[in-house]
């Protein structure tokens, strides 16, 4: 009879722990990588800005191109324009037209982390980006809600659409 007893109180305290939802531990974080894992390329990207002052930039595969790079817990991003047509050497990232950076990340449910250990920017070092993904066949969207911080006063929405590419790609 103990023996039941105690059966009884482990699956109901195990039950509980279910139903609460507990957080998610290494294993799971480690699937949760798993599901961005692999080579994509960027497809466009869209940034509206709300403040300092409202405007949109949109950047599109025929004028700009990019690739993303996820694996086991790592990530790097690089784009650049298609066409740089510069006389001298550009005073800033813009201007350059060239954008990369690399580092770890973490998965949460839909939010993706982004910690940049390396960057081309010098102020991109040590910077956490914090987006919500959703995976659509093989499209996934990033979107970064910008929050101002000591660096960049923008406030706004970032959308990236990037399409996974295939192995003989």
């Amino acid at each position: 009879m103990f023996r039941v007893v105690l059966l009884t109180l482990a699956v109901a305290s195990f039950s509980g722990c279910v139903l609460r939802g507990t957080p998610a531990g290494p294993t799971e974080r480690k699937m949760n990588a798993q599901i961005l894992e692999g080579a994509y390329e960027v497809v466009s990207e869209t940034t509206t800005l709300t403040k300092p002052q409202q405007s949109t930039e949109r950047r599109e595969a025929k004028d700009w191109t990019g690739i993303w790079l996820f694996h086991q817990g790592r990530f790097s991003e690089t784009s650049m324009k298609r066409i740089r047509d510069w006389y001298k050497f550009p005073q800033n990232q813009q201007a350059l037209g060239y954008e990369s950076s690399a580092g770890t990340y973490q998965i949460e449910r839909n939010k993706l982390t982004l910690n940049h250990d390396l960057s081309l920017n010098p102020l991109g070092i040590g910077h956490v980006t914090n987006l919500e993904f959703k995976i659509t066949g093989d499209d996934l969207m990033l979107t970064e809600t910008m929050h101002p911080y000591m660096e960049d006063l923008s406030e706004g929405q970032r959308t990236i659409v990037l399409k996974r590419l295939k192995p003989d790609q």
